[in-house]
Formats: structure tokens, C-alpha cells, sequence
């Protein structure tokens, strides 16, 4: 509540000012007329005649109410004897097992409101859980909406929560999923570029001549053509000492 503070010109609850009606002659009523057939039945029950069956209708917003045992008599002791007798053993009985079942529904109630036990209570008190540890007027908010959350009148606004905490949970799992998964392809992509950089330097040595190659041939070459020469002039000379011989 709000604090008052007294206030001396205060004069109490404001009405609208009236004036006098020099007219006015009292609350209003309906006009009435007389009426020549109207009489007093001083004894309305005189001509009835004798009672059979009695028929009640019982206009009610409780349910569960039951009617039974119907007295109609003038003798207040066997009306007391009946009371006793017939409707005090039933209605014991039936308070009985009335009382036992809104036993059940109550204890039924406790449990579904209880934040301690089911589903529903795991949530409640993880919704807690967060506004304990939740500064100032955050952590308030979330109390009020665990308080909410529990009361069995907002089971729709408690499945709605859930439902909502689901999606953004399945979101989050995607989102890292496709993280760790675009990490992997990037892997195994720059392990197979340093795969095939390996194979290509392989092949680029292997085609390659190596430095001690080149005068190995160069050399052979070479001897190759001085035996040719020394041939060539192998055959001059003993073509010449032929010829002296015949001379």
C-alpha cells in the first residue's frame, strides 16, 4: 500500500453538488390500483386434501449434493426418531467417503503444484535455480515467473515455456554441430593439399637429372669418340708402313 500522509483540508469522499428539486415527493414506487377480487386465504391449506407425494426442486452452484429421506409429519419425536435411525447412519457414511476422496484430490493438488517432484517441478526449480544466482531486478523477474510457472491455473503458459526452451536448445546443438563439422571438412581439405604437394615433390625429384649424372655421360661420350679416333689412326699408319715395305 502506498503511504498516505495527512492532509488537513481533506473533507472527505467527493460527491456531486446537489441543489433542491422543489418537486421531488420520494423515492419512487409503482402506482398501484385497487382491486375488487383481491382476498386473504387465512387458511391457504384447508382445501388441499390429502398429500401423496412430495416433489422438490433444489436450484444449486454445489455439486455433489444428494436429497434423500423426505419427512413430512407434525410428530416432532418421530420425526427425531427417524433423523436418528434412517438419515443420520447414511449420511455418516456418505460424509465418510466424501471426506476421503477430497483427501485424494487434495493430496493430488499438492503434488502437481509441489516444485520438488515430476517434471514440472525439475523446471520450476531450474527457473529458481537461475534467479538465485541472477543480479538484482533479473533475478526478481525470474522468482515471479517460477511462481507463475507453478500454479496449476498457467499450465498452458508452463508447456509454452518448455516448448520454447526446446527450440532454442535444438538451435544451439545445430549451430555447434555445423561448427565442428565445417571444421572437419577444412581438415581433412588441407590434408589432402599436403598430400598431393608431397606426391608432386616426389615426382619433380625423381624426373630430374642429378649433377653426377651429366659428366658420368659426358665422359662416356667422350672415351667413346677417342677409341673411334684412335682407330682412324690406328689404320693411316699401318697403311703406311705397308706401302714402305714394297718399296
Amino acid at each position: 500500500a502506498r503511504p498516505k500522509k495527512h492532509t488537513p483540508d481533506y473533507k472527505g469522499k467527493w460527491y456531486p453538488p446537489m441543489i433542491d428539486n422543489p418537486e421531488y415527493k420520494g423515492p419512487w414506487a409503482p402506482r398501484k390500483i385497487p382491486n375488487p377480487k383481491h382476498y386473504k386465504d387465512d387458511a391457504p391449506l384447508a382445501n388441499v386434501g390429502s398429500v401423496g407425494a412430495v416433489a422438490m426442486e433444489i436450484w444449486t452452484m454445489s455439486k455433489g449434493l444428494v436429497v434423500d429421506n423426505v419427512l413430512v409429519a407434525a410428530d416432532d419425536v418421530a420425526a427425531k426418531e427417524l433423523q436418528d435411525t434412517q438419515w443420520r447412519p447414511k449420511y455418516d457414511a456418505l460424509k465418510a467417503v466424501k471426506d476421503e476422496t477430497d483427501a485424494e484430490e487434495a493430496k493430488r493438488a499438492e503434488e502437481a503444484v509441489s516444485p520438488g517432484r515430476g517434471f514440472k517441478g525439475m523446471v520450476v526449480d531450474a527457473v529458481s535455480g537461475v534467479a538465485s544466482v541472477a543480479p538484482g531486478a533479473l533475478g526478481d523477474k525470474l522468482n515471479d515467473f517460477a511462481t507463475h510457472l507453478e500454479n496449476p491455473d498457467n499450465t498452458p503458459t508452463f508447456y509454452a515455456f518448455c516448448v520454447g526452451v526446446a527450440l532454442v536448445v535444438a538451435l544451439l546443438f545445430t549451430a555447434v554441430a555445423d561448427l565442428f563439422a565445417g571444421s572437419g571438412e577444412d581438415a581433412k581439405k588441407s590434408a589432402a593439399k599436403r598430400k598431393e604437394g608431397k606426391k608432386a615433390a616426389k615426382a619433380k625429384k625423381t624426373d630430374e637429372t642429378e649433377p653426377d649424372d651429366e659428366p658420368a655421360d659426358d665422359a662416356e661420350e667422350d672415351g667413346g669418340d677417342g677409341e673411334e679416333e684412335k682407330d682412324e689412326d690406328e689404320a693411316p699408319k699401318t697403311a703406311t708402313k705397308r706401302r714402305t715395305k714394297r718399296g
